[in-house]
């Protein structure tokens, strides 16, 4: 028996075609603003190379340098001064960063109000090269550049009187292999916690120019600093994860 097609109310249609609308121009909306948030600084020279949820990465080559600059861009749900509080644990750093099996905390001073200049010893073993070492002067501080709610850890290699080796004697039964280690000759960057319009999270930024040393050809660097990005934003997210549930 031929069944009459029920009438459907035309304002009933076009509403419902205004909230498909809007839902569509929301998720546009909120893909663009991501690819904003995950963009290099523009005019910079900054080459996008790669990426993956959340997060893209970079490169760039100073002038005279077969070393390339690395720079990751990223999103996260969490507030900067919880980022921070992530990427200065610096004795914590064995149990979730990648490659790092040993650090000392070998001095803190603070400098100013949410200011902190620390002084970090770390060891490191990563694939298909020798272990590798360096001392640090890191520049921790809240409202970095006086930008209100960004944090900022900033580092140089400490060339100094505290400059460590894992032949220190305060490190003896620290460190497993320590003889046969390099030390990293250049290593400089920062990672940049900038609060997103709206509540919408923090952009991460994270900046290093390093070179393990040793004879290892320029290609192969600048490929294991590309490889080792996606591993440090797991390490990152994943800790803030876990600080969320605390």
């Amino acid at each position: 028996m031929p069944t009459t097609p029920r009438r459907v109310n035309p304002r009933k249609r076009a509403a419902r075609v205004l909230v498909h609308v809007f839902w569509i121009a929301l998720w546009a909306a909120a893909v663009l603003a991501a690819g904003d948030d995950l963009a290099a600084p523009a005019g910079k020279g900054w080459e996008e190379k790669g990426g993956g949820s959340g997060y893209r990465t970079y490169l760039r080559y100073k002038p005279g340098s077969d070393t390339a600059e690395v720079l990751m861009v990223g999103v996260v749900p969490d507030s900067p001064r919880a980022c921070l509080a992530v990427v200065t644990s610096y004795e914590s750093f064995p149990s979730f960063m990648p490659y790092i099996r040993f650090t000392r905390l070998l001095r803190s001073e603070k400098a100013a109000p949410g200011k902190t200049v620390n002084t970090v010893f770390f060891y490191v073993e990563a694939p298909l090269v020798s272990p590798r070492y360096y001392t640090l002067r890191l520049v921790d501080e809240e409202n970095a550049d006086g930008a209100a709610g960004v944090c900022r850890s900033a580092w140089e290699l400490e060339r100094g009187a505290l400059r460590k080796t894992p032949k220190d004697p305060a490190f003896a039964g620290k460190i497993k292999g320590g003889n046969d280690a390099v030390e990293t000759p250049v290593n400089s960057g920062y990672w940049r916690f900038s609060p997103l319009s709206g509540g919408r999270g923090t952009k991460v930024e994270y900046y290093v120019f390093t070179n393990p040393g040793g004879d290892i050809p320029a290609f192969v660097v600048n490929r294991s600093n590309s490889v080792a990005l996606p591993l440090l934003w797991r390490a990152l997210t994943k800790r803030l994860a876990e600080s969320r549930k605390r």
